[in-house]
């Protein structure tokens, strides 16, 4: 099992009062037990049925209010064929079906700022290839434990 931080949309995200219209039209429906988690081309073959995925906003979104905002916390349990497509978010060539391991945690995520990635205590390697950053078992397991911690106190 990887753990990864996966950004979820772009920087070119509209700066709008709720951005769960752009995230539906895209399905990429984070607060849902199952989700849709579109990959990059150099996504493709490093993300495996198991591992585990962080997602959150890029923190250069426009929407201020939704930038850095950790959305979820997902198990990969079958990454779909390549196909290049295009979405509202950019350019993606494939996708993944996850679970989320804290369905509290990623609802309560659609109207307020529960956790941001800063808050995570990793270094972000600047401009993260196809929205995806790897991280330690120790890095990765330790942010598991606070997206835990917050839906604890939920």
């Amino acid at each position: 099992m990887n753990y990864f931080l996966k950004i979820i949309g772009d920087t070119k995200m509209r700066a709008e009062d709720n951005l769960i219209k752009e995230f539906e039209t895209a399905g990429a429906e984070f607060w849902k037990k199952e989700s849709r988690i579109i990959l990059g081309k150099a996504a493709v073959g490093r993300v495996k049925k198991g591992d585990i995925l962080i997602q959150y906003v890029p923190k250069g979104a426009k929407d201020k209010k939704w930038a850095g905002r950790v959305v979820g916390c997902y198990e990969v349990i079958s990454i779909e064929k390549p196909t290049d497509y295009k979405t509202y978010f950019g350019h993606w060539v494939a996708d993944c079906a996850a679970e989320t391991m804290f369905e509290e945690f990623s609802r309560q995520s659609k109207d307020r700022t529960i956790l941001r990635i800063d808050q995570l205590s990793v270094k972000l390697n600047g401009q993260i290839q196809s929205g995806l950053q790897n991280l330690s078992q120790e890095e990765g397991q330790r942010c598991v434990q606070k997206i835990k911690q917050k839906e604890f106190e939920l």
